[in-house]
């Protein structure tokens, strides 16, 4: 399995990634998976999250290193046990679970906003999955305020494996508009998928669609998420390990949907 995701991993154009040679970053990004695959398996025979068995992965892996999952920081997802679920998280479930945690916390929904589009927001208002327009509904809609508080809506349609359906962008760009013109707010149009490709030419709008991938969006989330570590739910009570439980179920619910892709 290690070599199967080495030879993806050779795809990246890594030496822009990393600052070693090509030789040293196969290494470390070869540690780095064992290293998550042994915790894995640690989880997968049945053994509670268990501290001694995170210290032990964590004295092979290389803190602080930039990689194709992100910068590793001890709140990366992968230090993380999987949800127990009993059942595999489809796209609807996801986008309402994403959104949860948007709502939940000021710093999830600002560090979201940057990771997807490179801006740093005042504030982030209110994230709705599922939104309702005059025939469709909207995966995520997220309404934020910009530095120059200047109100904004991100309007994405989030897929993973399922069929873009005609008139499906056109319909959400139709929605945005119109709040533009009845509430003056911006916009934003995202089409999130697993590789980030087009849609296809007949599905396509007027206005263009920011094409990203999962894999994009997840690891610069994870770079934002490193520089702040423990900060995200300061007066939370309930602790595991010392992590509030609230941080604790949003990384999990990250590594989940990092299974995905």
């Amino acid at each position: 399995m290690i070599e199967q995701i080495l030879k993806q991993i050779e795809k990246y154009d890594l030496d822009s990634i990393f600052s070693n040679n090509r030789k040293s970053l196969l290494e470390h990004s070869e540690l780095f998976l064992k290293n998550i695959l042994r915790y894995r398996r640690l989880l997968s025979n049945n053994e509670c999250y268990n501290p001694v068995n995170l210290i032990e992965v964590e004295q092979n892996v290389f803190y602080g290193e930039k990689n194709v999952f992100g910068i590793y920081s001890k709140n990366h997802s992968f230090n993380f046990p999987d949800m127990r679920l009993g059942f595999e998280l489809k796209e609807a479930d996801i986008t309402k679970t994403l959104c949860f945690h948007i709502n939940e916390s000021q710093l999830i929904g600002k560090s979201f906003v940057e990771a997807l589009l490179g801006e740093k927001p005042n504030q982030v208002i209110v994230a709705e999955a599922e939104k309702k327009t005059k025939n469709k509904r909207i995966d995520i809609v997220v309404e934020w305020v910009n530095n120059k508080n200047k109100k904004r809506n991100i309007v994405i349609e989030a897929k993973f494996n399922h069929i873009l359906k005609k008139e499906q962008l056109s319909s959400y760009r139709n929605w945005a508009k119109e709040k533009k013109k009845e509430e003056g707010v911006s916009y934003d149009l995202v089409y999130l998928t697993k590789t980030g490709e087009k849609p296809d030419k007949k599905f396509q709008t007027k206005e263009p669609w920011l094409c990203l991938s999962w894999e994009t969006l997840l690891r610069n989330w994870e770079n934002i998420l490193s520089q702040n570590s423990g900060e995200i739910f300061k007066g939370s009570k309930l602790k595991i390990n010392n992590i509030s439980y609230e941080e604790f179920c949003f990384h999990s619910f990250r590594k989940e949907i990092w299974k995905k892709i």
